[in-house]
This record gives C-alpha cells, sequence and structure tokens, in this order.
C-alpha cells in the first residue's frame, strides 16, 4: 500500500475506499511510525527515467578520471528566466485598525509577477563571459547568432583559442539543431556530449542561483524588465573570478557523486555551504546541509544538544535577521529546557535558512530529524512555542510531528 500511497491521507482514503475500514489520518500516522517510517518531504528533481539513469552514469564513467584541469578547458553555458517580484513570502506589518493604509503598510504586486526576461551566458575559468538578454523565443537561428556573437567574443576577451577550449550545452533542441551543429563544425569547436536531465552537474546552476540570491537581497524595488535586466547584468559583471574556479573544482565531486547514485539523482552542495561545513567541523559542530529547490539552509548543532532536546518538555523557536552571513535570510533557532531544579531556556539548534518559505523549514525539519535518528535521538516534541510565521506553522502541523 505503501508503494501507491505517499500520505497518511492518502491510506486513511485507500483503507476506506478499498477495505471498508475507518481510521482518522492521526491514528495511521501513529501506526506507520510504529512500524519504522518517518514522514519525509519530497524532493524536486528532473524527471529521470532508465535511460537517462544509463546515460548520466555513462557520462560520469566516461570523464571520472578528469582532473579539474581537464575541466578548465570547458566553457559552460546555459539559460535562465529571472522573475520580477518572484518572493511569495509573507510579510507584517504593525497598524491601529482604525488607521489608513500608509505606504508601510503594503506590499507592492504587479499582476502576472511583474513579467519576467530570459537569458543566455557562459563562463570559463577565467571567469565569466557575456551574458545576453533575449527577446521573445529562443530558436536555432538566434542561437548560433549568440555563439557568434558571444561565444566568440566571450573567447576573444580571454584571449582563448577555439582548439584550446571544450563548449558545454544542454540537450535543448535548439542547441542540438542541424544548423546549430553545422555553426560548430565550421567554427572547430568541441562539444561535450552532455547527459539529460542533469542540471546538477552543470556548476553554471550555482551562478544564476546566487543572481536571484542578490536580487532579492536589493534594498531597491525593481520596476520593469529594464531595470532587472541591468541589476542582473550588475551582478553577472561583478562575480568574482574564484567563485568561477571554486564552481570547477566541484567537478569530480559532482562525477562521483552521480557514479554512487548510479546515474539517479545527486544532492550538490554550494561553495558556501562547503565554506561553512569545514568552519563548523573545526569546532566539533554537528552540522547539516542541504537544499530545498535553490535554498540553502545548514543546521548546526551537538547530539548533546538534541538529547537535551528531546526530553525538554517544549520548544521555543525564534528568528535572528541582522547578525548572520549575507548569503542567508536568516538565523532560526531552536530552544529546549535544561535542568531539572534551576531550568532555564536554551538555544540547542541554529539553522541558517535562505528563505522563509514553507519548503525551506519542512527541508530544515527533515534534516534534523534524520540527523537525530541516526544518533538514535526520536524527536517528538509535546509543545512548540513560535511567533506569527505562517510557512514555520504549516510545517509544525504537518506530519513531521504525530505526537505534538
Amino acid at each position: 500500500m505503501t508503494r501507491e500511497c505517499s500520505n497518511a491521507v492518502q491510506i486513511q482514503k485507500s483503507l476506506k475506499v478499498n477495505d471498508d475500514i475507518e481510521v482518522s489520518a492521526s491514528t495511521v500516522c501513529r501506526a506507520l511510525k510504529r512500524n519504522g517510517l518517518a514522514a519525509r518531504v519530497k524532493r524536486k528533481k528532473p524527471l529521470l527515467s532508465k535511460k537517462h539513469c544509463e546515460k548520466r552514469l555513462n557520462f560520469a564513467k566516461r570523464y571520472k578520471d578528469w582532473t579539474v584541469s581537464d575541466w578548465n578547458k570547458v566553457v559552460w553555458s546555459d539559460e535562465s528566466k529571472f522573475q520580477i517580484f518572484g518572493s511569495d513570502d509573507h510579510q507584517y506589518c504593525w497598524k491601529c485598525l482604525k488607521d489608513p493604509l500608509q505606504d508601510a503598510h503594503v506590499k507592492l504586486t504587479v499582476k502576472f509577477g511583474g513579467g519576467s526576461i530570459f537569458v543566455w551566458g557562459c563562463f570559463t575559468s577565467s571567469g565569466v563571459g557575456y551574458l545576453v538578454r533575449i527577446e521573445g523565443g529562443l530558436d536555432a537561428e538566434l542561437y548560433c547568432k549568440i555563439l557568434e556573437e558571444d561565444l566568440m567574443g566571450t573567447l576573444h576577451y580571454y584571449d582563448l583559442d577555439t582548439n584550446d577550449i571544450i563548449f558545454q550545452q544542454d540537450n535543448d533542441p535548439k542547441h542540438t539543431a542541424t544548423r546549430t551543429k553545422q555553426w560548430f563544425e565550421d567554427n572547430e569547436i568541441e562539444v561535450l556530449s552532455w547527459p539529460p536531465q542533469s542540471p546538477d552537474l552543470n556548476p553554471i546552476e550555482h551562478l544564476w542561483n546566487d543572481i536571484d540570491r542578490c536580487l532579492r537581497a536589493l534594498d531597491i524595488e525593481i520596476r520593469g524588465k529594464d531595470m532587472l535586466w541591468e541589476q542582473i547584468s550588475n551582478v553577472w559583471n561583478e562575480t568574482a573570478l574564484e567563485a568561477c574556479s571554486k564552481l570547477i573544482e566541484t567537478m569530480p565531486e559532482r562525477i562521483n557523486d552521480v557514479i554512487k547514485a548510479k546515474g539517479g539523482h545527486t544532492t550538490t552542495l554550494l561553495i558556501e555551504d562547503q565554506y561553512y561545513l569545514k568552519k563548523a567541523s573545526d569546532h566539533n559542530h554537528a552540522v547539516e546541509a542541504s537544499r530545498a529547490g535553490y535554498d540553502r539552509i545548514l543546521i548546526f548543532t551537538t547530539a548533546e544538544n538534541l538529547k537535551q532536546l528531546k526530553i525538554s518538555p517544549f520548544w521555543i523557536m525564534d528568528r535572528i535577521f541582522k547578525i548572520i552571513p549575507t548569503i542567508f535570510k536568516q538565523l532560526y533557532t531552536i530552544h529546549g529546557c535544561i535542568g531539572n531544579e534551576n531550568l532555564c531556556i536554551m538555544p540547542l539548534v541554529y539553522v541558517l535558512m535562505f528563505s522563509k518559505s514553507e519548503e525551506c523549514y519542512r527541508r530544515m525539519f527533515q534534516d534534523l530529524i534524520e540527523y537525530s535518528e541516526e544518533q538514535n535521538i526520536d524527536l517528538q516534541p509535546q509543545f512548540i512555542l513560535t511567533d506569527f510565521e505562517k510557512a514555520a506553522i504549516n510545517t509544525i502541523q504537518a506530519e513531521l510531528f504525530q505526537n505534538m
């Protein structure tokens, strides 16, 4: 039944329809837990068929012996879409009920999300290349024009010879069209044979993520597509050479991850995450790192802290925004009660989060539960006190904690 049903509500309905058994979803949750199952958030990943996995695995095996020096020859490329007002996070304010609305009481929105723009870009081991704003659709003819002007312009800018580079692109139809193939042949440029459904292998995805992060962190309001393009260009052109180098240095690890997964899904951490992991391990803190979509999550705690959290009669959640690294949105803390006679409230878990989305909170709680289970610690709080953060409340009330 569990293969047909993915959550307690579906199992409840299946029992009623197929077996005429009426039970509550809570009863199903308790039964699942007694049998060693736990609620988990489904991760968003590209659809991988058996054929996709085979091609990804073959690609990884073919390049498993490549060093960073080999990968430095590759010019990485991709297209991406950026949207105005991309965040749906709730914002709150204080006002008297009888007072009229002021500017500070309103979150401005634009119909249909304010529009979006489509861009093409590439980067090399020498730095980022040209960035192109694409008006309308992108077909093989326009793509070849971009290659002619902007790819070749990038190579000329960095004094790179076409015989010394390998060009990477995904398998989009415009990339593999006859006209496009002829262009590469005419210009004597080798194209890396890329496996399908493999954004986890392309380091440029992290550059797109960094642009999105910087746009959200801006103190100015982006009005219109032209202003959006201007801000994207500024962030792209300010990308440091070190960032490009570090991304390329992750390629051997990405290849190994695909091999370990037998061509299946992988989880590739961001460069900043790896830095924080190293710093945290130097101080003997247990750290879990993951990504919800493009949202970074870093959890700092210890096994001893989790044991205290387990026996605490209640949890207290709180958020801090000002004293955190700029690549994150907030520092989320989980406090517990410590001591027997002289009780005191202490922070036992620290979580750096890139956003306040419900998906991020779910990912955070799921990782915390998984790490606790590895330490043979069963976290099942009975009471949780939190502020009025809707995404956090919705997550807490979900199936992650059945006994609360």
